[in-house]
């Protein structure tokens, strides 16, 4: 009786598995098939952009002035950070220490 319980049981997983929908070969993403795919996979790989935390990238979504800075900071390397006092900037934003190095680096500038 345990034994055939055992065995239904194991067919009830087994067919439960079958339906459910699998993608074993790797996640799928909002850019596959974009005219820049290839550029957005390789600045990707390079770290000098990131998606969102929701794991979309929403490659024709305007860009911010924090998504820019960030990309430029990681376009050109930089690293080195500036104290900053912007009235539209706080320390805990995201974008914080981006804007930082952006100020660094001389690209922006504040009023």
């Amino acid at each position: 009786m345990a034994k055939r319980r055992i065995s239904l049981l194991l067919v009830a997983f087994m067919v439960l598995t079958m339906a459910m929908p699998l993608n074993a070969y790797g996640e799928v993403n909002d850019y596959t098939g974009h005219w820049a795919e290839s550029t957005i996979q390789q600045w990707l790989n390079k770290g000098q952009i990131s998606g969102y935390p929701d794991g979309t990238f929403k490659p024709d979504g305007k860009v911010t002035r924090a998504e820019f800075v960030k990309m430029v900071n990681g376009a050109f390397n930089y690293t080195e950070t500036s104290t900053i006092e912007f009235s539209d900037v706080k320390s805990g934003d995201w974008y914080y220490q981006e804007v930082q190095k952006a100020f660094k680096a001389g690209f922006i500038a504040g009023i």
